[in-house]
């Protein structure tokens, strides 16, 4: 079993340059890279210094396939580097409903995966699952093809969203519930093929094991971040995604921060869109220092007096993100710093955390001032609540333990197989 093969069929490609890249990687961080294969759809481009080879699929090469045209697969970046490719077209349930189509029944598409497949001669499959129908056709297509293992790596609760959540509101239209229907009947359809389920965090576990009467596994987002070696630094620090409401709830902290005293900044880093950008323009304060690249943003957090986890109040993303299991949580926990984390009751990562009381928690906006006043000044318990963060990211997020985990999951399903 030493010698186990695995094609890795994704959206994002094997990288540290966005979330889903670089947890895949430290998924499969006990293979050796010569062992890794990767079909990816996103727009970046991936480097040989992650897997063997890959094979990026657009949509401007399934378009090709209805001319009877092969995908070029020309994406070799300069200097093995990953960049960022713009794909084009706003995303809705329509656009995501045609791509799925023209994916779907392009008459060289899966053919063309399947050969490609069986040049490399994979043991099994990976599938990182998403919101479409289109990779989980074409896992099912060369698992079937090759007669090897599926195993699924999933990290939204997407097949349980019977609302709008691409445009972000509670109520369906017709096309959202066709694009909808469609993907839950794929995603049935995957389910009898009884795959190997893997998730990220219990509460997705939980949830797709009721509905399918699943027996499943957990393997948590991973960290390779050691303990910062001198004591915490004096920046009250947030990095991390911007998106889905989480804005309003920093700019309640750094309201919270200028109560308990006006020289108190809270850092943001991170991509903010217009909206965002117009938010924080003029914030008391908040000071947002735009995006930054991972390395950089380790040596922040490592330096940090105290790291921020929020999550969206609003009552679309309180429920829209409830499964959201935040990946910084693993980086943060593996600093020795103290963290404070504001979000709804119910939320994945809050009750991560709070399971082991490795943090300052607040759930609502009343209590802010006084907990993040602890979360500041109270030294016995902020020792405390690091060295919690600590052992919990020793147990849970030990990259070299779940890169471990997740490769006996592997080698298991193969011998179920035999």
């Amino acid at each position: 079993m030493k010698d186990v093969k695995l094609l890795i069929i994704s959206n994002n490609s094997l990288s540290t340059h966005n979330s889903n890249g670089r947890t895949l990687l430290t998924l499969v961080g006990s293979f050796p890279r010569e062992k890794l294969f990767q079909v990816y759809t996103s727009g970046e481009l991936s480097s040989f210094r992650y897997c063997a080879d890959f094979l990026r699929l657009t949509n401007e090469d399934v378009i090709k396939t209805w001319f009877f045209k092969k995908p070029v697969n020309n994406q070799t970046p300069p200097q093995g580097k990953t960049v960022d490719v713009n794909m084009g077209s706003k995303k809705s349930a329509l656009t995501m409903l045609l791509r799925d189509l023209v994916w779907n029944h392009s008459p060289l598409l899966k053919r063309y995966v399947i050969d490609w497949a069986k040049q490399k001669k994979p043991d099994a499959v990976l599938l990182h699952l998403g919101d479409n129908t289109l990779m989980i056709r074409l896992a099912l297509a060369v698992t079937a093809a090759l007669d090897i293992p599926l195993i699924t790596y999933y990290t939204e609760n997407y097949y349980f969203k019977d609302y709008d959540y691409i445009k972000k509101e509670f109520k369906a239209g017709l096309l959202y519930k066709i694009y909808h229907r469609r993907f839950c009947r794929c995603f049935d359809n995957l389910m009898r093929r009884q795959p190997t389920c893997v998730y990220n965090c219990e509460g997705l576990k939980k949830l797709y094991d009721e509905q399918f009467g699943t027996q499943s596994h957990v393997v948590f987002p991973s960290t390779d971040v050691e303990k910062a070696e001198q004591s915490a630094g004096v920046g009250i620090i947030y990095a991390g995604n911007l998106g889905v409401g989480r804005h309003k709830a920093l700019l309640e902290i750094a309201d919270a921060l200028q109560q308990i005293n006006p020289q108190l900044v809270l850092d943001v880093y991170g991509r903010a869109n217009e909206e965002v950008a117009r938010a924080f323009e003029g914030a008391k304060g908040l000071k947002h220092h735009g995006f930054i690249d991972y390395e950089e943003n380790l040596t922040l957090i490592k330096n940090a007096k105290l790291l921020i986890q929020v999550e969206s109040f609003d009552p679309f993303f309180a429920v829209d993100t409830k499964y959201a299991f935040s990946t910084k949580i693993a980086d943060y926990c593996a600093t020795g710093n103290p963290i404070f984390v504001y979000a709804p009751e119910g939320c994945e990562s809050l009750e991560f955390m709070r399971n082991y009381q490795a943090g300052f928690f607040c759930t609502q906006k009343a209590d802010l001032k006084p907990i993040l006043q602890s979360a500041l000044t109270n030294e016995a318990q902020r020792r405390t609540c690091a060295q919690r963060a600590l052992l919990l990211s020793e147990e849970k997020n030990n990259s070299r333990n779940n890169c471990e985990l997740f490769k006996e999951i592997v080698i298991s399903t193969l011998k179920k197989g035999m």
